[in-house]
């Protein structure tokens, strides 16, 4: 290993593996989509016993359901799989037509199903916390594609009556995956780290975002094959090519629809190049007090807090260094 930057890898291996969620929040997270969800069941009996116990179970997405939570996060987000036939209506019959399998497509002749996703939309979408839980339960409504996919009630379109939203949790994941693949796992290593960053200093910027961004910086950075070595550039280039993403329409995968990132966010990710800058330009030189200053100003005090418990013997995650 270079005599410079020796304190790198160690403690963005110590940060990282504390960032993962604790086997008992993921066993919260889940329990609490299995509790609510038993909660919607119960509901659904006005609607005959046919609606309740045809539903499929729910199908955890978002952070959870790809592998980018993080620790101590607050909330878990699960599609409510609608049944089949609270789509039918005498004029369609049940087909599905280009209307609701199109992204955009509207769910006009869905009545029963249409009337029944506001509801639960409304109820839950904003977050349902379980009492054993202490865990905000995320529930959309969504209906199954033939084409594959599903159609979400998205509460803000949704409710005013606008068009629904095609979602490919499937292909979503397989974006990720891919960006996974490409840099050597760095995809939801930087996921995880700017899901920090955002938590720490209150940037106004989606986590789907986040995502989205991250698998495209990834796709063109020179050194996306090095080991935890790089991390500090790793972090330091994603903030600087950051500042540029402001009022960016993203694909999203499967779905032929974007994602604004918005513009809120940039002051807090020019903060945080300036620091991981800095941060990167100390670790050079070996300087770790003032280094790790920077890198818990940017993540928080759990940049600290997980190097010292590695320092202590707890295990970290293990990944080669490389040279530079």
């Amino acid at each position: 290993m270079s005599v410079d930057w020796r304190h790198v890898p160690a403690r963005f291996e110590a940060f990282l593996a504390w960032l993962q969620p604790t086997p008992e929040e993921r066993r919260r997270a889940l329990g609490g989509v299995k509790a609510i969800a038993d909660v919607v069941r119960c509901c659904l009996q006005a609607h005959g016993d046919r609606m309740k116990e045809s539903m499929a179970d729910p199908l955890v997405v978002g952070g959870f359901g790809k592998g980018t939570a993080i620790r101590d996060g607050d909330a878990v987000d699960a599609l409510l799989i609608l049944p089949p036939h609270s789509r039918e209506s005498g004029r369609d019959s049940g087909r599905d037509s280009g209307r609701d399998t199109a992204a955009g497509g509207r769910a006009t002749n869905i009545p029963a199903g249409l009337a029944l996703a506001r509801a639960l939309a409304s109820q839950f979408a904003a977050g349902a916390e379980c009492a054993n839980s202490r865990m905000q339960t995320k529930l959309v409504p969504a209906f199954a594609c033939r084409a594959g996919g599903y159609l979400v009630a998205d509460r803000n379109r949704t409710l005013g009556g606008g068009p629904w939203r095609l979602m490919q949790p499937r292909l979503e994941v397989r974006h990720l995956e891919h960006a996974d693949a490409i840099s050597g796992g760095k995809a939801r290593h930087l996921i995880q780290m700017a899901k920090a960053w955002r938590r720490t200093s209150g940037a106004p910027i989606a986590p789907f975002a986040i995502e989205l961004l991250v698998c495209e910086f990834l796709s063109a950075w020179l050194y996306r094959r090095r080991g935890f070595l790089f991390y500090d550039w790793l972090v330091r280039d994603f903030f600087f090519w950051l500042t540029a993403q402001t009022g960016v329409e993203l694909p999203i995968p499967g779905g032929g629809e974007t994602l604004n990132t918005g513009t809120g966010w940039r002051r807090h990710a020019e903060r945080a190049y300036r620091l991981a800058a800095l941060a990167a330009d100390l670790e050079r030189d070996n300087r770790s007090s003032e280094s790790l200053l920077c890198w818990s100003l940017v993540f928080g005090g759990e940049f600290l807090l997980a190097r010292q418990q590695q320092m202590q013997g707890l295990p970290a995650v293990v990944c080669s260094g490389g040279s530079r």
